[in-house]
């Protein structure tokens, strides 16, 4: 497949695609508009002045981790390690590779610090790019490490996602039919995500585990509006509790009132015993 961008789908094309942004990425292809100058935008150098040192620590972390199986390409861009799929070409930032000639694509991003809360709300966000390339590559995971601010790069393994695939892959052959009839897409729709897209997602594996809505499970409803009701009520609970505990001096070994009494057992803890109240007698 030639490199030159506008023959084939990317990675970095793989978002708009997904979402159904294809007028843009139609009229950068076919050449209508020329593709944004990014030579100039601080925060896209600063990603890639960074990427050749945010690879090298993500290897090293894995070799100390996975014992030295892992071997990474030197060739940190991935110009000699191309997969294709149909009309789709990958080239992750690195190329892992464990065993018999298994590769695994490694991919590295830089964000502003409160960008995304942790690793796997960015993984969520970059997930067509991320699946794009192992629909290219046929494999299972991808390595996937961001660095958000100045913070040390946080790591994760994507899984595969056939369903998720199969979408995103139904897409790309309806973009590329414009490309070929050389047919402007319509213009770009700001697209909700179905229930069944978001069950899909939810069960693409982060580190192994996947997530779960419970938005219309009735019980769990109940157990949320319990939480809320008593959330500022266990507040004033321990704070309170951790108070009563400052009270009590160090060569004190209880405290007591009607109500409660606090005791210091042989480990040195404080134990909380409410008093029953004695029932009046009938009269």
């Amino acid at each position: 497949m030639d490199h030159d961008r506008n023959t084939y789908i990317g990675s970095s094309d793989a978002r708009d695609i997904k979402t159904g942004n294809w007028l843009k990425v139609w009229a950068e292809k076919t050449g209508r508009t020329p593709r944004e100058d990014l030579s100039d935008n601080f925060k896209v150098q600063l990603g890639v002045w960074t990427e050749q040192f945010h690879l090298n620590w993500t290897f090293k972390r894995l070799q100390a981790e996975s014992e030295g199986i892992y071997t990474m390409s030197k060739d940190y861009k991935g110009k000699q390690h191309w997969a294709t799929y149909g009309m789709c070409g990958s080239h992750p930032d690195a190329i892992l590779e464990e065993g018999a000639g298994d590769t695994t694509p490694l991919e590295v991003k830089h964000s502003g610090g409160f960008r995304f809360r942790d690793a796997a709300e960015a993984a969520r966000f970059y997930m067509p790019q991320l699946q794009h390339h192992m629909m290219c590559f046929g494999s299972d995971n991808i390595c996937f490490s961001i660095i958000r601010g100045n913070e040390e790069p946080e790591r994760m393994w994507v899984g595969r996602s056939q369903p998720y695939i199969d979408d995103y892959y139904t897409k790309c052959q309806a973009f590329w039919k414009h490309i070929e009839q050389d047919k402007e897409p319509a213009p770009f729709l700001e697209h909700k995500e179905t229930p069944d897209e978001i069950k899909i997602n939810d069960q693409i594996p982060l580190n192994g585990k996947t997530r779960r809505s419970i938005q219309t499970d009735n019980h769990a409803s109940v157990l949320i509006g319990q939480f809320l009701e008593t959330k500022d009520a266990v507040t004033i609970h321990n704070s309170a509790k951790s108070q009563l505990k400052a009270m009590m001096a160090d060569n004190e070994a209880e405290l007591y009132c009607d109500e409660l009494v606090l005791k210091r057992n042989k480990a040195g803890s404080i134990l909380f015993k409410v008093q029953k109240k004695e029932e009046q007698p009938n009269v």
